[in-house]
C-alpha cells in the first residue's frame, strides 16, 4: 500500500500536470468534514508550504441534518484552526429554499454552495481570473458519474465525466480513490466526519454507490471504479479534440442573425458534408451558441434539429429553453422565442416569480441575494453602481416586490415624465425573447423601480426632497448570474458579505 509520502507525490504531480494551481492564485477549498474534503485540505496546506498561492476553507452549512451539520461545522472550525488556514462558514435553509425556487434539494444546495464560493471570492476582492473554487470529487465520484450518464444514454461529452479543472472549478483528488484519501487521513492522524444522508437509497447517486458499484466489484470486474475512471479520461481526450475541431469547421456553416430583434444563428445546409459525429458537434454548439445553456440538450434534440433539413420550408421544431428551429430556404435557423421560461397559468398567460424584499434585511432568491438598508439622506453623493442603487422611500407605499415581468409593466423615463412599456424596452434593447422572463425587477406596487443589472425608473430616485434612502445591494452569485449575463448586463456584487460566520 502506498505510504503517506506517496501519496502526497502524486498529488503535487496531478495538481502539475494538470495545471490546477498557478503562482500567486487564491484557492478556496470546500470542506464538508467527509473525508475526501479532509484529505484534500490537508494535502493543499502542506502544498502552500512549498508554493506561492492563499488557500482559506469554506464550509457550507446547509440546513438540512440539524445537530449533526453543526458538529461538522465545528469540527472543521477545530480542524482549520489546527492548520493555521483561515475559516468562513456560510448558513443556508436548504429546505426552504428549495420551497421558494421550485427547485430539488440537491439542485438547490449546489447553487448555495456556488453562491458561498462567490460571494468568499467578493469578500477578498478577488478576480474570477486569480480565484479558484477547489472541490473534492474523488476517483468514486467520477466512477458513480459516468455510470450514471452511460444509463442515461450518455454520449462522449457525458462519458468524460468529471473534469479536473473547468470554469474556475478544481479537483486536486480526482486522482485518488475514496479508500486511499481515508487512508491518508489516518496515516495522518486525522479524523473526518461521516454523513448519515449518504447513507440513504434517496438519491440516485447513493443508489448507485451503495449497490450499483458493489454489485459490478463482486460480479463483473473488482476494477470496476479504476477502469470506468480511466474511461472517462480516454473520453475527456476525444471530447476535447472533437470540440476543438467542430469550433474551427463551425466558421464554414453557422451565420449569425437578427430576425425582429431576436437573435440567432443559421446553421447552413453545406453542414450535412461532414461526417456524422462532427455534424452532431457542430449542431450542439451552435444550440449552446444561442440559449447560452450546456444542459438538458440530448440527443434526441441533437436529431429533430438535423431532420428539419429533409422537412419543407417552414416546418420548426421546438427544443429546450424556448429554442426554435426553423427550416429555412438556405438551412435551419436556431432563434430565441419570447415565450417565456416560467411557464402559463389556467388563463394561458405568463407567471412571474415573486419575492418580498426585507427593506432593512436581507432576502434570498433564485435571482440573487439583495440586501437592504434605510437611512437619512443628508444630500450624500449618490451612489452609481451597477448592483447598488439608492431610492427615495418616502415614495414607497406598496410592499417591496423582487419579481419577473408581468403585462403591462412599464417605467418613468424622467421626473418630468414619460412612460416606457417594459416589452418595448426590451426589445430596443435587443435581450433575446428567451431570457426576457428571466430579467428581475424591483417594484412597488405597480411601479418598476429597477431593472435589475440594466437601470432604473426615474419615480424612485432619490431628489432633493428626499428624507429617507433605501439602498439596494444584489449578489449574484456563479450559478445563478447567467440568467443576468447577456450582453448589455454584466452585474456583479460590491462589498458582499457572508450570511453568518
Amino acid at each position: 500500500m502506498a505510504g503517506l509520502r506517496d501519496y502526497y507525490q502524486r498529488f503535487r504531480e496531478y495538481i502539475w500536470a494538470n495545471h490546477l494551481i498557478q503562482e500567486g492564485d487564491t484557492v478556496a477549498a470546500g470542506i464538508s468534514g467527509g473525508s475526501d474534503s479532509v484529505a484534500m485540505l490537508h494535502m493543499l496546506s502542506r502544498l502552500r508550504q512549498e508554493y506561492p498561492f492563499d488557500l482559506y476553507a469554506l464550509h457550507v452549512h446547509h440546513g438540512i441534518r440539524g445537530s449533526e451539520a453543526d458538529e461538522d461545522e465545528e469540527y472543521v472550525r477545530v480542524l482549520c484552526c489546527q492548520l493555521n488556514l483561515p475559516f468562513e462558514s456560510y448558513h443556508y435553509d436548504v429546505p426552504l429554499l428549495s420551497r421558494d425556487w421550485r427547485m430539488g434539494t440537491e439542485q438547490t444546495a449546489r447553487l448555495c454552495r456556488e453562491a458561498a464560493f462567490e460571494k468568499l471570492r467578493e469578500k477578498l476582492g478577488k478576480e474570477k481570473e486569480e480565484y479558484k473554487a477547489a472541490l473534492a470529487h474523488s476517483r468514486d465520484d467520477q466512477a458513480e458519474t459516468v455510470l450514471q450518464h452511460l444509463c442515461r444514454g450518455s454520449g462522449i461529452r457525458g462519458m468524460a465525466g468529471i473534469r479536473p479543472v473547468q470554469s474556475g472549478k478544481i479537483r486536486p483528488v480526482l486522482d485518488f480513490s475514496r479508500d486511499e484519501l481515508i487512508q491518508y487521513i489516518q496515516d495522518c492522524g486525522l479524523a473526518y466526519r461521516i454523513d448519515s444522508s449518504n447513507a440513504t437509497d434517496t438519491y440516485t447517486r447513493n443508489r448507485v454507490r451503495s449497490h450499483v458499484l458493489p454489485l459490478l466489484e463482486r460480479e463483473v470486474n473488482e476494477e470496476s471504479r479504476l477502469h470506468l475512471a480511466q474511461t472517462a479520461s480516454f473520453c475527456l481526450q476525444a471530447e476535447l479534440f472533437l470540440a476543438t475541431e467542430a469550433a474551427r469547421r463551425s466558421l464554414d456553416y453557422l451565420l449569425p442573425t437578427d430576425e425582429a430583434g431576436n437573435r440567432g444563428l443559421l446553421v447552413k445546409e453545406t453542414l450535412l458534408r461532414e461526417p456524422q459525429i462532427m455534424i452532431s458537434y457542430i449542431l450542439r454548439q451552435a444550440i449552446e451558441g444561442v440559449t447560452e445553456k450546456q444542459q438538458d440538450i440530448t440527443s434526441v434534440h441533437l436529431h429533430k434539429t438535423q431532420g428539419l433539413f429533409g422537412k419543407p420550408e417552414g416546418k420548426r421544431v421546438l427544443l429546450p429553453f424556448h429554442l426554435l428551429a426553423i427550416r429555412r430556404r438556405e438551412g435551419v435557423l436556431l432563434q430565441l422565442q419570447g415565450s417565456g421560461k416560467h411557464g402559463d397559468d389556467s388563463d394561458g398567460k405568463k407567471t412571474a416569480e415573486v419575492f418580498r424584499l426585507d427593506p432593512q434585511g436581507e432576502t434570498v432568491t433564485p435571482f440573487g441575494i439583495y440586501r437592504c438598508r434605510l437611512f437619512d439622506y443628508q444630500g450624500q453623493e449618490i451612489v452609481e453602481k451597477k448592483c447598488t442603487k439608492w431610492f427615495d422611500y418616502d415614495k414607497i407605499k406598496d410592499n417591496l416586490l423582487i419579481r419577473t415581468r408581468r403585462e403591462g409593466d412599464g417605467f418613468l423615463l424622467s421626473p418630468s415624465g414619460g412612460r416606457k412599456s417594459l416589452r418595448r424596452w426590451m426589445i430596443d434593447e435587443k435581450i433575446p425573447g428567451g431570457e426576457r422572463d428571466a430579467v428581475p425587477l424591483l417594484v412597488s406596487g405597480s411601479e418598476v423601480l429597477w431593472i435589475v443589472g440594466f437601470r432604473m425608473g426615474a419615480w424612485g430616485k432619490v431628489s432633493l426632497r428626499t428624507k429617507r434612502i433605501l439602498e439596494v445591494n444584489v449578489t449574484v452569485p456563479s450559478g445563478i448570474s447567467s440568467r443576468l449575463q447577456g450582453k448589455n448586463c454584466i452585474c456583479e456584487a460590491e462589498g458582499a458579505q457572508p450570511l453568518r460566520g
